[in-house]
Parts: structure tokens; sequence; C-alpha cells
């Protein structure tokens, strides 16, 4: 099959994923013998994972007529049956199942071992119906010309019902196994992996695009798909070169005045090996002034203005294998360095000592994360990439990330690595604009956080891999 070729859009460090990908990959060895694999990234998108990027991505590596794409998650007995349906010429598109089964933690482990998935394995959910488009779809080039993935859909959730849409008007009906004479039940078997919380200002933003194609019609199809192909998403952030070992974060809003005693604080706790970067809002002129005269790294946020959104940004323009979070409302103590990085080398997140509650074994307030944990697990709810979910303006975000770490099992409590919280519900300092701010998103931010951990505990199966 010279024509065909299996495309697999893929950009992950989990272990997890990374084990789904090499069963996948068997697996098609041996159902479509001699039919190259490619598997592509999505360039790096800054907007979130876009599965449209990654799949041109690998088409631009073939010349194929067909084109099998695949997560690589999924295994479907049908693929070869769809293949050749399409490579007759009867259809331009197919897709080969007719239900979902997400095999649990054990079953997964199974099928990578080398079992064959049945439907007698244990699964996380019930089975439910499968959607045209979505886990595997097998596609003529000319299919996606004319109806192609829009890369408008961020990580996941409704790409592959609009693409599948798309495709129902301009390509015609797809070959499915209930279809025709012989019809039969096609399972598309789901392997297990750590889960991404489909809810928040992604999950709304692609509801938006979604109910687009929902509301087309054959008329006016093309412009959606028009709209979306012209869309451009920001430019990648070059990072800053670094021979430091940890990028203190500091997300700054407002109150210049703080730049130089929190500057001078850190210079004297002996901080070498750190590096403070301020990150601040565009408009904020008289902020980043005063940070930079004081000596810290200034980073302009092109993410937005609240704490999450800072902090995100501070990923993305740092390099050093570690993070630090701190407000400007902080003061250092000699060591706490030493005794962070000490604590490092046994957990992925590391809670330091504000010298104020008594609870900083369970609530990460001024937290340490390793790079590695950000970019392969993600300290949200969100997954790998991000520290902070944007829906949050400030508050619940230390209960997101602590909540989850120690889900894990990879936090730990470092006492030595003082960093004095000087906020005024501790007395130790005056209440102004910027904590009112805070505070009156305090109400929404907690049933932002309480809405999520509940999404959570419903719809996770617990696992040391969760």
């Amino acid at each position: 099959m010279d024509d065909v070729a299996v495309l697999i859009p893929f950009a992950s460090t989990c272990k997890e994923r990374q084990a789904n990908l090499a069963t996948v990959q068997d697996w098609y060895s041996r159902v479509l013998p001699g039919v190259p694999q490619i598997v592509a990234d999505d360039g790096g998108c800054r907007a979130g994972w876009t599965k449209a990027y990654a799949v041109e991505r690998a088409m631009a590596q073939t010349d194929a007529r067909v084109l099998v794409v695949a997560d690589s998650d999924c295994l479907c007995d049908a693929v070869p049956e769809a293949v050749e349906a399409v490579r007759s010429g009867g259809f331009q598109w197919a897709f080969p199942h007719t239900q979902i089964r997400r095999l649990d933690i054990d079953a997964t482990a199974e099928v990578r071992a080398g079992a064959q998935p049945t439907e007698d394995m244990p699964l996380e959910f019930k089975p439910y119906a499968g959607v045209a488009g979505g886990g595997i779809c097998v596609v003529t080039r000319d299919a996606w010309a004319e109806a192609p993935m829009d890369p408008r859909f961020k990580v996941t959730h409704g790409e592959d019902v609009a693409w599948a849409r798309a495709m129902d008007y301009l390509c015609g009906r797809p070959w499915h196994p209930k279809r025709g004479a012989a019809r039969r039940n096609s399972p598309l078997y789901h392997l297990h992996h750590p889960p991404i919380l489909a809810v928040g200002s992604r999950y709304k933003a692609n509801e938006k695009i979604a109910r687009m194609y929902d509301h087309a019609t054959s008329l006016t199809i093309r412009q959606v798909l028009a709209d979306g192909q012209a869309h451009q998403d920001p430019p990648p952030v070059e990072p800053l070169p670094s021979t430091a070992t940890v990028a203190v974060i500091v997300p700054v809003l407002r109150r210049p005045w703080r730049a130089e005693p929190f500057m001078e604080s850190w210079r004297a706790s002996n901080p070498a090996g750190s590096a403070v970067y301020a990150v601040t809002d565009a408009e904020d002129r008289a902020t980043r002034q005063a940070w930079f005269d004081a000596g810290a790294i200034v980073l302009t946020s092109d993410r937005g203005s609240t704490y999450a959104q800072k902090v995100n940004y501070g990923l993305e323009a740092t390099v050093e294998p570690w993070l630090l979070l701190v407000g400007d409302d902080v003061k250092f103590h000699e060591g706490w360095l030493e005794a962070a990085l000490e604590a490092g080398q046994h957990a992925d997140v590391v809670s330091t000592n504000d010298m104020a509650r008594t609870d900083l074994d369970e609530l990460a307030v001024h937290p340490m994360f390793s790079r590695r944990y950000l970019i392969d697990r993600g300290a949200s709810l969100d997954g790998p990439g991000l520290i902070c979910h944007e829906g949050y303006k400030h508050w619940y975000v230390d209960n997101e990330w602590s909540f989850l770490a120690r889900e894990r099992g990879v936090m730990t409590y470092a006492a030595g690595a003082r960093i004095e919280h000087l906020h005024p519900i501790f007395r130790k300092g005056e209440t102004d604009e910027v904590y009112e701010l805070g505070q009156s998103h305090a109400y929404e931010d907690s049933r932002l956080w309480i809405l999520r951990k509940n999404l959570y505990a419903r719809r996770v199966v617990r696992s040391p891999h969760a």
C-alpha cells in the first residue's frame, strides 16, 4: 500500500503516553504492514496543543494519497477495512469505530505487554458511542484539502465533531462498519493515560468554535473553514539564556515601591544560583521601571494580566531547571535556596516556609517546581506545559497545584527554605488596592476550584498514574 500513510499527532514526554504511542505503533506495523508511520508535533504552539497543526506537519513528510489520522492511544480492528474502502475510491473518508471502550489502567498494561484488546477487559467508564472524526479517521489527501481540521481548537474537545461535520458537507458520507451489507460492531479501544480536565477558558473557547460548525449549513461551511485557516496563533517566546538553577518568578501588579526591598532581601540571602524575573503588564510602565532599576530581569506578559497568566508566561520565557513562585510581598532569609534545592532532590514540588501558615506540608503557597514536572505533567488539572489554569484571577491556584501534587505524591515541605510572607492577613503588612483586587475575585475563584476539583473526582479513575 504505497499510497497509504499513518499520521500520529503527538507531543508528550509523559511516560504513560509514550508507552501508549509505542503500543499503537507496534499495532499498526502488524495490521498495516509496510505502511509508513509519521509521528509529528504541532510545532510548539503557545496557545495550547493544536492537533490540526500536528497533522499538517505529518502530511508534509509524505505524498501518500490515503491518510490514517490516528490518535496515539487508540486501537480499532476495522482500520484495514476503512483504509480499503477509501483506497478503492468509493469513499473520501471513513471512521472505523462504532463505540468507545476506555480501558482501565490494568487492561492498558496488558495491551502494552502484547495482549489483544477485547470487550471483556475492564473499563474506566461505560462504553459510549464514538463520533466521526475522533480517535481514528481515514481520509484522502483531497478530502483534507477540502475540509481541513480547524486550528482554532486547542488541547481537546470539539475538534473531531467539527471536522466530521465539515467533511459530511463537502466530502460526502463516510464509510462506517454499520453501513453496507456486512454490518458489525467495531469498538475503538482507548488506552489509559493521565487525564486532562476539559473545563475552563480553553474548553469554553472550543465550545464557541464548535457552535459555529453546529450552526453551519452547506452554504456557509466553507466560510467557517476559511476563518479557521486564516487564524494565526501568537509567535513563540524566545526564552532568555541563563546559567542560574532557579528562576524566581514574581508576577507584579502596580506597587513599584515593593521592588527595591524585595531585591535587597533577595541579595542579602546569598542567592547565588537564582535569578529574579518580574513579570509585568505592558501598560504598567512605572512598575516595570522600578523592577528594572532594582536589578530584576523584567518580562512583559503577552498572555494577560492575572497572576495565572503571568506565571504561565514566566514558564515560557525562562530556561532554569527550577521555578520558584513568589509575590512581591516576601522577605528572603539566608539559606532558603540551599534548603529548597536539597528538598528538590526528592520531589518535583517543594513547599517553602512562609513563616506564617501551619499547613505548608499540604498547601504550597510559594512553591518551587521542577521544569521537567511542569513540561511533562503540568501543575494544573489542564495538563502538561502549564503552571496555572488561566480561569483563576489569583486565589486558589495554590489549592489546585498542591492538591494535584499531593495526589501524585511529588510534593515535599522544606522548613529551612524560609521565604517570609509579609501579608496583611498575618499582620505583617498594610492592605492596599492590589490585595483588595484579589479579594474581590475570591468568591469566583473559590467556586472555580470547587467545580474543577469535583469534576476531577467524578471523571478521573484514581491511580498512581493520575
